[in-house]
C-alpha cells in the first residue's frame, strides 16, 4: 500500500523557480496557512523555488499572518527573490503586502472575485481565459489600467485584459498564467 501523506519540503522541493502557485482561502477561512508559512521556509532554507507569482480569488491573509506576515519579511529584505507577483482580489486586511505594491517591489493585479473565481474554471478547462462584459469602462479596461495595480505589473503585464469583439460587442478577456501547483486547506 502506498503511503498517502506527504510532508511539505519533499513537495516544496519539486516547485520550479518561476512557478505560478495557486492560494486557496479567504482571509483566514479555508486559508492553507501552514503550507504558506512552510513554503517560504524552504525558500529561505534552500533558497528556491524563486520569483514564484501567487494566484488567488481571495486574500490569503490577516494582519500580521499567513501571506502578510510572509510579506513583512520580504519588505524588510529589499532583495528578495520569493515573490515575482500576485493576482488576487484586493490586499485590505494585508498591510505588508500593501506596501511591497505601493512601493513597487512584487507586480500586483486586482481582479473581482467573480472573474478571478470563473477564470479558474476555464483555465481547468483548457480554455484561455475569462470572457465577460464585466469590467468595461472600468479600471480592468486595457484602454485604462487593464486591471494593472503599479508601475511592475503595467510594464510587466503577466495577467493582461484584452479588448475583443465578438458578434459587434465588446468584451474584455481575461487571462493570467495558468497555475504549476496549488496550495489547499483540506480541513
Amino acid at each position: 500500500m502506498r503511503n498517502k501523506i506527504v510532508y511539505p519540503n519533499s513537495v516544496f522541493s519539486q516547485l520550479r523557480d518561476d512557478c505560478i502557485v495557486a492560494v486557496s482561502g479567504f482571509n483566514l477561512a479555508t486559508t492553507p496557512e501552514y503550507l504558506i508559512l512552510e513554503l517560504y521556509r524552504h525558500y529561505a532554507e534552500f533558497g528556491h523555488p524563486k520569483n514564484i507569482f501567487l494566484v488567488s480569488d481571495a486574500l490569503p491573509a490577516t494582519p500580521t499572518r499567513a501571506l502578510d506576515s510572509i510579506a513583512e519579511t520580504l519588505y524588510k529584505d529589499a532583495n528578495q527573490e520569493f515573490l515575482r507577483g500576485m493576482m488576487m482580489l484586493f490586499l485590505g486586511f494585508s498591510p505588508w503586502l500593501q506596501k511591497l505594491v505601493i512601493d513597487d517591489r512584487i507586480e500586483f493585479y486586482g481582479w473581482p472575485i467573480g472573474i478571478a473565481a470563473y477564470w479558474y474554471r476555464e483555465v481547468a478547462s483548457g480554455r484561455p481565459g475569462l470572457i465577460t462584459k464585466i469590467g468595461i469602462d472600468t479600471f480592468l479596461d486595457p484602454r485604462n489600467e487593464g486591471g494593472a495595480l503599479n508601475p511592475k505589473a503595467s510594464k510587466k503585464m503577466s495577467c493582461k485584459v484584452t479588448l475583443v469583439s465578438i458578434d459587434g460587442q465588446e468584451y474584455l478577456l481575461y487571462q493570467a498564467p495558468k497555475p504549476h501547483y496549488a496550495l489547499i486547506r483540506a480541513t
